[in-house]
């Protein structure tokens, strides 16, 4: 990661929407590839990153590259969504407690669960 860093090719991918090619970097294993950003309003989710083993993508790949992101995009906020609704039930459950909602143990069982 230090040498993604580095060579500038993380801070590029931050500040671009589009498919960014990255030549092979030997000295960690790194070949050829393309990566592009997840984004959602400005925020970065994650990166899909595609290795270009004997060709470059062409710009049909390379749509089809933006397709995966927005696919992968609206995965991952139905993921973060999912833990975020899970941590206010836990959030929720914390908050009974402490306040003395949950008076029965079988009540409080059920609720952990």
């Amino acid at each position: 990661m230090q040498s993604l860093w580095w060579q500038g090719i993380i801070p590029q991918l931050m500040k671009s929407d589009e498919p960014l090619h990255i030549f092979s970097i030997t000295e960690i294993g790194l070949n050829d590839r393309v990566a592009i950003s997840i984004r959602k309003d400005g925020e970065v989710l994650g990166y899909i990153w595609a290795i270009e083993i004997n060709n470059r993508l062409d710009s049909t790949g390379l749509e089809l590259l933006k397709k995966a992101e927005q696919i992968a995009k609206q995965k991952l906020l139905q993921i973060q969504n999912r833990k975020r609704k899970q941590e206010e039930g836990f959030r929720e459950f914390f908050w009974q407690l402490l306040f003395g909602h949950l008076t029965s143990s079988d009540a409080i069982k059920e609720k952990a669960e």
